[in-house]
């Protein structure tokens, strides 16, 4: 669910501008320069709940979303809306153990609509079986003004590192490292294991660079010719 900053919703609104064209065509005016208190994303399409705002975030609860997502648009009788702010709000309905990893404060990359905004978490909801949590984000708003539901990926933290399969890691009492493929030679290689998943070490050495080719199993020693 998100939640826009300022929409223009009241027919009146319309009315008034309509009106302002009207008078313009009847004085047979060509051209003219119209001014608007405010700019931003137009859209004709609403569904009823434009009245949220950030302010809301403080007293929504998991079962309040869980309704607005189990509802069916209700279209208004407004002609649309102008979103003139930067600001908007995600709010995801989360796991018990999914709500716990997360802390107000902290910031994280949401990937919503095919698009990554950096997003801070606003507020964590408890309550149902999970909880939820709603996050405050100030770019991508132009990729998700039309959508009213959408599915989004929480990055917590990112590491970079070299790609090597697990089996290349070796240990001793001098630490971890890897051999290195130098020519005909082996070569001993320290390494920082940063993560293991899937057969797969992420690590960090200054030795290695992308393309370095290790050795899997075998006895080796530093400096040892290769198949001897």
């Amino acid at each position: 669910a998100a939640l826009e900053t300022s929409l223009l919703s009241d027919g009146a609104d319309a009315r008034d501008l309509a009106g302002e064209i009207a008078a313009l065509e009847a004085v047979g005016a060509s051209e003219a320069v119209l001014t608007a208190p405010a700019s931003g994303f137009f859209l004709r399409a609403t569904d009823g709940w434009e009245g949220l705002s950030p302010a809301d975030a403080g007293t929504l609860t998991v079962e309040a979303i869980e309704t607005v997502l189990r509802r069916g648009a209700e279209p208004t009788s407004a002609p649309g809306k102008l979103v003139t702010g930067s600001l908007w709000l995600f709010a995801a309905p989360v796991g018990a153990g999914e709500a716990a990893r997360f802390s107000p404060g902290e910031t994280v990359a949401l990937t919503l609509c095919g698009e990554r905004v950096e997003a801070e978490v606003r507020r964590i909801i408890r309550g149902g079986a999970g909880g939820a949590v709603v996050f405050a984000c100030r770019t991508g708003l132009d990729a998700v003004l039309s959508v009213r539901e959408a599915a989004a990926e929480a990055l917590l933290s990112e590491t970079e590192g070299l790609a090597l399969p697990a089996e290349a890691i070796r240990e001793d009492g001098g630490g971890t490292f890897v051999f290195r493929v130098a020519g005909p030679y082996a070569r001993r290689e320290t390494v920082t294991v940063l993560s293991v998943r899937d057969g797969e070490a992420l690590v960090v050495s200054d030795a290695l660079r992308e393309g370095s080719l290790v050795l899997l199993g075998g006895e080796y020693a530093d400096g040892m010719l290769i198949g001897r």
